[in-house]
């Protein structure tokens, strides 16, 4: 499979890795495709529903994975669990919206009413509960189950912060970093990765930043022009499975999965969109760290393009 060599240097030493070079320009789409090809990966159909999209779906740790479900006749949106191995679901809440978060021993923290940060048991009984306020980008538990991670935007608007808020004394709010952007955490805590968003040169750019909760040492790891969605391989936490865009036509579409060695500053990229026209995001590696949980969103091709009801996909043999 192709490597793509950015660095050898380990992040300690040279934390800049190289800039993903993807054409951007503007609404205007070049009328040649590149020269190369990427290997694919194999993609498998796990979710599909008329007139349903879904959004924010999570791997726990359990091998069940945690959605939200809008279906397009209703205004409330509901969790849902599914077992990815039998494909039978079952709805959990109603009422409440992502992001999602599943910890350890299996409670589920998202938000209600928009605001109000929860969690619920399996049940959808709410065990603890919390006005947190608008704009949560971002959720995590930490490995012991006594708090919960989250990015927090003011008014919509960056810059965001990174807080801790404790499920023992949830008077106990602690700010994390006060600049940042959505972010995934080891298991373990060791580190968080996240994101921010600037221009360089009229480019859109994803900068990927590695936080050490222990010692608060931040590195730079990654620039790439607009990424969709990443996550951190929960067996091998130094590789990162981030949505990438296309060239050419598809240069505008989640078309791509790169797989980035933060230690190293090696790449590895597949193509990973089930249909010609489609939108990918990387929402969730499994329990295994084998396979990727994708948001696929199909398009009706023309101009505009028309999008449809998003669905879940899992992408495999990308190792």
């Amino acid at each position: 499979m192709p490597v793509l060599k950015f660095s050898m240097k380990p992040i300690a030493i040279l934390p800049l890795c190289f800039i993903i070079m993807v054409t951007w320009a503007g609404c205007s789409k070049p009328s040649t495709e590149p020269n190369y090809t990427y290997p694919k990966a194999t993609l498998e159909l796990l979710l599909k529903e008329d007139s349903t999209s879904f959004s924010y779906p999570v791997w726990s740790r359990s091998g069940s994975i945690y959605y939200i479900a809008h279906p397009q006749d209703t205004n409330p949106s509901d969790l849902w669990v599914l077992n990815p191995e039998t494909v039978s679901k079952r709805l959990v809440k109603q009422g409440v919206e992502g992001p999602i978060a599943v910890s350890k021993d299996g409670k589920i923290a998202l938000l209600e009413d928009i605001n109000r940060l929860i969690v619920v048991d399996s049940t959808g009984v709410v065990q603890w509960q919390k006005e947190i306020g608008y704009w949560i980008i971002s959720l995590a538990f930490s490995s012991d189950n006594e708090g919960i991670y989250l990015c927090k935007m003011e008014n919509g608007q960056y810059p965001a912060h990174l807080l801790f808020v404790s499920l023992i004394d949830s008077t106990q709010i602690d700010t994390i970093l006060q600049d940042a952007g959505p972010f995934r955490i080891t298991q373990n805590d060791s580190f968080i990765v996240y994101t921010k968003q600037t221009s360089e040169g009229g480019n859109h750019i994803h900068i990927f930043y590695k936080y050490v909760l222990a010692t608060g040492t931040k590195y730079l790891i990654l620039k790439a022009n607009y990424t969709e969605g990443f996550d951190i391989n929960p067996i091998s936490p130094e590789w990162l499975a981030i949505g990438k865009r296309g060239d050419g036509n598809y240069q505008f579409l989640g078309r791509r999965i790169l797989l980035y060695n933060m230690n190293y500053g090696i790449g590895r990229i597949y193509e990973a969109h089930p249909y010609e026209e489609s939108y990918i995001y990387v929402s969730s590696w499994s329990p295994d760290g084998e396979k990727v949980l994708l948001v696929v969103t199909p398009y009706i091709p023309g101009d505009p393009i028309i999008p449809l009801s998003t669905e879940l996909w899992i992408a495999k043999n990308i190792q």
